[in-house]
């Protein structure tokens, strides 16, 4: 009986942790048009960048369970954000973003 608890317990912890997270359209809403670098500011340095054509993407990786991707017009302007991963891994960049009741802070 002991170990079934604790195989419901353990099977329900991972799915908690692996569940998938679609960002809020109010923080989406939040950072459109505004200046990449200050979502830099806010999360930290980015590890990829790429350019194509009049646009440009820049690419955040937490530890493999959460990617953050921002892209941008030429003049560095937040077109569209990208928030994949786990609800667990993506929280501390959906913090920093501002997810939730409070806005982040304006450098």
């Amino acid at each position: 009986m002991r170990s079934s608890y604790l195989a419901i317990v353990v099977a329900v912890l991972m799915v908690a942790c692996a569940t998938k997270l679609e960002i809020s359209s109010t923080t989406v809403a939040r950072w459109e048009n505004r200046n990449v670098s200050e979502l830099i500011t806010a999360i930290g340095p980015f590890d990829t960048t790429t350019i194509q054509g009049e646009s440009r993407s820049y690419f955040w990786n937490r530890f493999g369970n959460c990617q953050v991707t921002a892209y941008t017009t030429r003049e560095e302007k937040i077109v569209k954000i990208d928030v994949q991963g786990t609800t667990r891994g993506c929280n501390t960049y959906l913090e920093k973003m501002g997810d939730g009741n409070n806005p982040p802070a304006k450098p």
